[in-house]
């Protein structure tokens, strides 16, 4: 598994680049929070690109928590797994750019 540990930029443009063929079948997890404002962003960012995905809130549900340890190694919040990779925190032109092509 590749864990990809990049700290939030605030400043990033609102708008990433989404690739035109972007495969849906690639599993997507988050690992959030309710009231992070970054866990808000990652949800907002996979919904406004049509991607479809499973979130855990890790506050509510201790079994999330552990498995977002368990695929990070982190505690930090948000973990998106896309597939095999693992990114610790949001960067939306990081995620666009790990989506898989078909």
């Amino acid at each position: 598994m590749q864990h990809t540990a990049e700290m939030t930029n605030e400043r990033q443009e609102p708008s990433a680049k989404f690739p035109a063929n972007a495969s849906s079948t690639t599993p997507v997890t988050i690992y959030t929070t309710p009231s992070d404002a970054r866990s808000a962003k990652a949800r907002e960012w996979f919904k406004a690109h049509n991607i479809p995905f499973t979130d855990h809130n890790v506050v509510a549900d201790p079994e999330a928590l552990s498995q977002m340890i368990k695929v990070s190694g982190s505690r930090r919040i948000p973990v998106v797994q896309i597939g095999d990779r693992v990114f610790v925190g949001f960067d939306e032109n990081q995620l666009a750019a790990s989506l898989p092509e078909n």
